[in-house]
């Protein structure tokens, strides 16, 4: 209805005065019609992919031993826009900080023991609860995994600090992928969601 007209022309005046331009087609000019599903496809993909490779190579810069984290981390971050990435960015490092600090206190202390290991994610659990960070417990419990769960030769300490920094990078380029290169949405996507912000605030 009128609601719905009204949020088009805002979006139109706000975001897409460019593509709006860009579909005109001159007098007596045939132009291919492009479906907007293909250019949603090709550029929400070639924004992951430059991400994720400049995570890595960021982390490799630092000589991280797993660098394949960072990405990993990268491709989490930017599947949301820049208010939800912000969210999921301050779950995911503070799940890794306290998956960390356990599986370091695990590894140190304890022998390996798949049923301590099965406590360590109890407890992570409880403590995401006591802090209301759901989202953050599956995190937590991956980095738990990975420090105490894979035998390596570095001491647990180490592992766990260079997971801090792996995740840490994958965060940061993740978040300024996010803010200078907006997740591409074709019209009909971006007026679902200003109709739904709107109802929402109705």
């Amino acid at each position: 209805g009128s609601r719905k007209i009204a949020t088009l022309g805002r979006y139109l005046e706000g975001h897409d005065r460019e593509a709006l331009f860009l579909n005109q087609k001159p007098a007596g000019v045939l132009m291919p019609s492009v479906d907007p599903t293909y250019l949603r496809v090709t550029a929400n993909s070639a924004r992951t992919a430059t991400a994720t490779t400049l995570s890595f190579l960021v982390a490799n810069m630092f000589h991280m031993p797993e660098s394949y984290w960072a990405p990993i981390t990268t491709v989490v971050v930017m599947q949301s826009t820049l208010g939800a990435a912000l969210r999921i960015s301050t779950e995911r490092l503070v799940g890794t900080v306290l998956g960390a600090l356990l599986g370091t206190v695990l590894a140190t202390y304890f022998p390996a023991n798949l049923l301590l290991f099965g406590a360590g994610v109890f407890l992570l659990g409880i403590v995401c609860a006591i802090i209301r960070m759901d989202n953050a417990f599956r995190f937590a419990a991956i980095t738990l995994a990975v420090v105490v769960l894979i035998a390596r030769n570095a001491p647990p300490p180490q592992i766990a600090l260079h997971r801090f920094f792996e995740v840490s990078v994958g965060i940061v380029v993740g978040l300024i992928i996010t803010w200078v290169w907006p997740e591409y949405r074709d019209l009909s996507q971006a007026v679902d969601v200003e109709n739904a912000t709107v109802q929402k605030r109705a």
